[in-house]
């Protein structure tokens, strides 16, 4: 009966080898299906292997192989399954250091020393060989013979010796893996530093006669990519530009989206406030957004592909519409829900589906009152 126990080590010896063929002999896929399989194979030749050790171990404690450990059996079984976990921990890192020594990853005496490659490796190789070894010993020599104290002591000697090397393989790689995250924790930090410089220099260089859309890559991307003091500068300095209402003029006249874009970014985020003079060109910017959507829902063939295509192209932009309307009736008592109701109608027929079916309409209904309260408390004109 004993004997049943080697079917789990015959097991465990070829899911090991599987293991150690993925790893270190087979020209393995790296992308795609193919690439996924045999990283899961991989992976599960290893766990299959660590398991079925373990199971074999349970066979050495059920047919007395550890009852020299005086605790009952059922004390040297959780005896002997935490020492094997305790080993599996350990050999972690040796076979990642030996795998990626092997696949070159990491360069044996410039990324580690070659020491430490050598101890992963009689580690990695050793370990499961000499447990393999010792519980096969234990399942089917005679009883006379397995409870030998020689063999006892050098089975248990060359285990904890291995063991102590894949302690020193582990803590070794831990230092080094805590060393190159400082290493790329300071060059990222470096990096940032010199983009941070840039921009502020880039900012200082920037004067009043450069055109808005190249100061809007200092206004665009506050917390992402431009850094909050270069926002702010750039949000005070524009905003006292001489030529401000003239520019933003200039930009929304352009029928270009990018630029009406930037327009409409700065009039909502500038401190300032839009004049009279602003409304035509408002308008205009409207009715050119507006003409060139209608167009755009020609040029797509289904209702999908076009509301997939108003929402990544345009639905910034139209986020950005309704305050600029608030902002235009509070600040000049300019109703400009007219000159949006035909944008807001294309959009609702011509792209039913689409996000910006939903929002702008809820949008400039939430709106509406705030517009109506700031244009009744203007002075009326004599």
């Amino acid at each position: 009966m004993k004997y049943l126990w080697n079917l789990p080590l015959i097991g465990a010896v070829f899911s090991g080898y599987m293991f150690v063929y993925l790893t270190m002999l087979s020209e393995q896929p790296r992308f795609g299906d193919a690439g996924l399989g045999a990283s899961l194979a991989t992976f599960l030749s290893g766990i299959f292997c660590a398991l079925l050790l373990g199971a074999a171990l349970v066979g050495c404690v059920n047919t007395g192989g550890f009852d020299w450990l005086s605790v009952g059996r059922t004390g040297a079984l959780a005896i002997v399954l935490a020492m094997h976990a305790l080993l599996v921990l350990l050999i972690l890192f040796p076979i990642a250091t030996t795998i990626d020594a092997h696949n070159e990853h990491i360069v044996p005496g410039s990324d580690v020393s070659l020491s430490i490659v050598w101890l992963a490796r009689f580690a990695f190789f050793g370990l499961p060989i000499v447990l393999i070894g010792y519980a096969g010993w234990l399942i089917n020599a005679p009883i006379g013979s397995r409870d030998g104290l020689a063999l006892r002591c050098a089975a248990l000697g060359a285990i904890t010796a291995l063991g102590i090397i894949a302690a020193i393989v582990t803590h070794a790689e831990n230092e080094r893996e805590s060393a190159k995250a400082t290493a790329q924790k300071t060059a990222e930090e470096q990096k940032t530093t010199a983009r941070i410089d840039a921009q502020r220099t880039g900012l200082a260089a920037l004067s009043d006669a450069d055109p808005l859309d190249k100061w809007f890559d200092y206004v665009a991307h506050v917390g992402m990519s431009i850094a909050p003091d270069v926002h702010v500068e750039a949000i005070r300095r524009l905003a006292a530009r001489p030529t401000l209402e003239a520019d933003l003029a200039t930009a929304l006249n352009s029928k270009e989206r990018h630029l009406i874009f930037v327009a409409w970014s700065l009039i909502d985020q500038l401190d300032f406030a839009p004049s009279k003079a602003l409304e035509g060109s408002m308008r205009a910017s409207i009715a050119a957004l507006a003409e060139e959507i209608a167009e755009a829902a020609t040029a797509q063939p289904s209702e999908r592909q076009r509301s997939a295509y108003l929402y990544d192209t345009y639905a910034a932009i139209l986020l950005i519409l309704p305050r600029i309307v608030r902002r235009m009736a509070v600040s000049a008592g300019v109703d400009l829900r007219d000159a949006v109701a035909p944008l807001q109608k294309i959009i609702v027929e011509a792209y039913p589906t689409s996000g910006a079916a939903d929002f702008l309409p809820r949008l400039m209904a939430e709106i509406s009152g705030a517009i109506d309260a700031a244009l009744a408390a203007r002075p009326k004109s004599p």
